[in-house]
């Protein structure tokens, strides 16, 4: 089994600052346009992501070559299933905690990738303490700078990392905002 190279993760944790963007430009665009117009954005991302997969997996084409895991050499990439998760989240939940899921997302996983490859020494599920830690006050952090209420970001946060850190197979992407939407929105109706 190939592993991506140090240069070529760093690359790929890089790419998570476009969750970053997607869930702000959502929460701004949310109220000003509402949750149709966002959904019809989600939707077209998606497309051009499954566009993407089909040729580079299909056609052989050397899309990003370097920074792609070994099990996503035959079946879509992480934005593409991170994507699938985002658009069940907006359609199902809470749009205001779908936005703060993908924000968990983006920033946990990036901040969690980074800290692992530095620093991470200590086992923890899959992955590391110190990237679990890490991931989880960077993502409550900037989730608690968009709503103030720790009750609803801490759970979300911890339950996104938790997430994260527990799946090797299954895409931690699609785990992640999955996982910090439901949890948030359970935390919703129980405060």
């Amino acid at each position: 089994m190939k592993s991506i190279p140090k240069q070529g993760e760093l690359k790929r944790k890089l790419l998570h600052v476009g969750w970053i963007v997607l869930a702000l430009f959502s929460w701004w665009a949310l109220p000003l346009y509402g949750i149709g117009v966002v959904m019809l954005i989600l939707v077209e991302l998606l497309g051009v992501l499954l566009l993407f997969d089909f040729l580079r997996v299909e056609w052989k084409w050397p899309l990003l070559q370097g920074i792609m895991r070994d099990k996503e050499d035959l079946m879509f990439c992480g934005a593409t299933t991170g994507m699938l998760g985002v658009i069940v989240c907006f359609a199902l939940l809470d749009p205001g905690i779908a936005c703060l899921a993908t924000l968990c997302m983006g920033v946990g996983d990036l901040v969690a990738g980074i800290v692992r490859m530095k620093w991470g020494k200590h086992l923890f599920l899959k992955k590391t303490w110190e990237d679990f830690v890490a991931g989880a006050i960077a993502s409550s952090a900037a989730c608690l700078l968009l709503v103030p209420s720790p009750f609803l970001i801490i759970p979300m946060t911890l339950a996104a990392q938790l997430a994260e850190n527990a799946v090797s197979v299954l895409d931690d992407n699609l785990v992640m905002v999955l996982t910090a939407g439901l949890m948030g929105q359970l935390m919703l109706v129980l405060i």
